[in-house]
């Protein structure tokens, strides 16, 4: 799966963008943003043989929202992408914060 096909799959969810959204732009919650974090690549002799992205997957809300939890779960199980969650509370922006981890 390309970054874009990842975008896309959660685009068909609720509202996204890779990184974050412009400025004052961000839609009302919920909304999801992503980013490739890092990779955990297979190799052997020195060589890369299969590459693997690690994302993570942010779902904003502004009160605990376990619909818009099992949505975003549903995309992923829907398109065999495995994943783990954790979840925090923003002060500073009085809002929820799932993230999602997973490899494609």
């Amino acid at each position: 799966m390309t970054v874009k096909e990842l975008g896309d799959l959660l685009e068909k969810v609720y509202p996204t963008a890779y990184w974050s959204f412009p400025e004052k732009k961000a839609p009302p919650m919920p909304y999801i943003t992503y980013f490739e974090d890092a990779s955990d690549n297979f190799a052997a002799d020195n060589k890369v043989y299969h590459h693997i992205k690690q994302f993570s997957v942010e779902l904003m809300t502004k009160d605990k929202d376990p619909a818009a939890e099992e949505a975003v779960e549903a995309a992923f199980d829907a398109a065999d992408i495995y994943w783990e969650k954790t979840e925090t509370h923003l002060d500073d922006e009085d809002a929820y914060e799932v993230i999602y981890s997973l490899e494609v």
